[in-house]
């Protein structure tokens, strides 16, 4: 985190420190990240400390007795008597007759002027001329031969310059962009005439003598006031407001950064990025995580190519158009037959106004995905395509074993639930073989009503019976084929572990045996 100089020595000579209506306010900082001193701007009622604008960047303070002063018409920081960082004069002002003073102005700008004059053409120097990493709602980016943008800080607690680059490019068809060092990390569309195409209308632009251009802030579609484009020590671009009701920061935009061959999905809640195929994600440097090719090409014709749908076009300008080139089948020759393609697609030609071959090589930049629009990318992927005939045949065998298998488990399951049944059904239909009604060297016989009502009798084989199973199926045959008016007919078996039921019509005259020994 950064500290505020609460006992800070610093030496301001000639300088208000805070804007006239107490909306900003300028002062020396300690950076927790450096443990170095800083002459930065920040916003004064605001309780999380932002900051807005940092001086000397480049060569910080290493204590707190470091002095602001003002000297020939230049603000000068000193460490003791050493002069660390000084304000460039502005070509366009004036010379001073009289004293010269620096100002904190309502709009977040630290300015050197005339005393008696508060032209802002004709100041001296302003913090605007100088940005580090946050746009102001009057601040503006110029384009005149040499083109002033945003640095991100090198760390969330390092107001250093960062590595990350974030202007506007091309007077002629404007761009936004960001850059890591050198490489490209994200393109917005161009200027349409009132917004950048891919980016909310919260820039605008503005021509002078037809030559220069500035890129400032909307504020005709958002409040001047606590209002804030910053280039985070991540580099992604954030729109951010003021909130003072829950006393935060509301990001209102952020840019979709990824790194090359990676994109990440528009519209979607997670800003994750994602690597095109055949390319992984490598180890996790410092500032990013690069997307890796997980197999490098052959180029001998067994590359194939993956097809990746709603997509924007990867940045073009060193792709290759073959306007004779319609179908992607054909274009994807051209790109197998050219070592360093990496990707194509077709897409409709400016020139010709019909559907042309696109060709990239190399790393692919800017890549985005939409839900609802987007062209057909195909990305070149090492090694031949599988194959989905040994897929599906596999596939159709698996089923053809599986399946009876399948039906003579369920079979057996549902003959062992029937048993278990009949078994239960039966115990409970004679009360758990409470009521005996005669036995032998087979067992017992109980009697039992069913749930219909009908009586029944149940016979138990002893576990003392010889007779077996084999002996116990030959009886049930046996007495099922029988159908004779006076003998008992056979309703059910059953036979769950060691038990075995039968189970009879019931005859109320009681047993042969009564009737013929009396």
């Amino acid at each position: 985190m950064l500290e505020s100089p609460a006992d800070c020595l610093c030496k301001w000579v000639s300088v208000k420190g805070v804007s006239s209506k107490g909306t900003f306010e300028a002062g020396f900082f300690r950076s927790a990240g450096t443990e170095s001193w800083f002459l930065g701007i920040w916003y004064k009622n605001v309780a999380e400390r932002t900051y807005v604008w940092v001086g000397n960047r480049e060569e910080p303070l290493h204590s707190s007795n470091g002095t602001l002063e003002v000297d020939d018409d230049q603000l000068v920081i000193r460490d003791k008597s050493k002069s660390v960082w000084f304000s460039t004069r502005r070509e366009s002002s004036s010379s001073s007759t009289t004293t010269a003073v620096a100002q904190l102005l309502e709009n977040g700008s630290l300015v050197l002027k005339d005393v008696n004059n508060d032209n802002p053409e004709d100041f001296f120097w302003q913090s605007f001329d100088e940005p580090t990493d946050t746009i102001l709602a009057e601040m503006k980016l110029v384009w005149n031969y040499q083109n002033r943008y945003l640095t991100s800080w090198r760390a969330f607690d390092d107001p250093r310059p960062g590595n990350y680059v974030f202007r506007f490019e091309t007077p002629q068809y404007p761009v936004l962009s960001i850059w890591y060092k050198a490489f490209l990390l994200y393109r917005s569309g161009p200027w349409n005439g009132y917004k950048f195409i891919g980016a909310p209308s919260l820039f605008r632009l503005e021509w002078k003598d037809q030559q220069i251009s500035y890129l400032s802030i909307n504020t005709t579609t958002t409040s001047p006031d606590y209002t804030r484009v910053q280039l985070d020590n991540d580099g992604s671009v954030r729109h951010y407001t003021w909130n003072q009701i829950v006393k935060k920061w509301d990001q209102q935009w952020s840019s979709s950064l990824c790194t090359r061959n990676a994109y990440c999905r528009v519209g979607s809640s997670s800003l994750a990025c994602e690597c095109i195929p055949g390319f992984e994600f490598g180890s996790l440097n410092v500032t990013t995580k690069e997307c890796v090719q997980k197999k490098n090409g052959t180029c001998n014709g067994d590359d194939h190519f993956s097809l990746v749908r709603k997509m924007n076009l990867p940045d073009s300008r060193n792709a290759k158009s073959n306007p004779s080139i319609t179908k992607p089948e054909q274009c994807g020759k051209i790109c197998l037959g050219d070592c360093t393609c990496t990707a194509y697609s077709i897409s409709i030609s400016l020139e010709t106004d019909n559907w042309s071959c696109i060709t990239w090589s190399r790393d692919l930049l800017d890549l985005r995905s939409y839900f609802e629009e987007g062209l057909d990318l195909y990305v070149r992927t090492a090694g031949k395509k599988k194959s989905k005939t040994g897929l599906i045949v596999g596939t159709c065998v698996c089923i053809l074993v599986v399946l009876p298998l399948l039906a003579l488990f369920c079979y057996w399951r549902r003959i062992k639930k029937r048993k278990r049944e009949r078994a239960t059904t039966a115990a409970s239909s004679i009360d758990n073989f409470s009521q005996e009604i005669g036995h032998g060297g087979f067992g017992y016989v109980y009697k039992g009503v069913l749930a219909s009502g009908e009586e029944i009798a149940v016979k138990k084989l002893s576990q003392l019976s010889k007779q077996g199973l084999d002996e116990f199926r030959t009886e049930v045959r046996s007495i099922s084929r029988l159908r004779h008016l006076n003998i008992v007919r056979l309703y059910g078996w059953s036979v769950y572990k060691e038990e075995k039921l039968l189970i009879y019509e019931y005859l109320v005259n009681g047993s042969l045996e009564r009737h013929l020994f009396g």
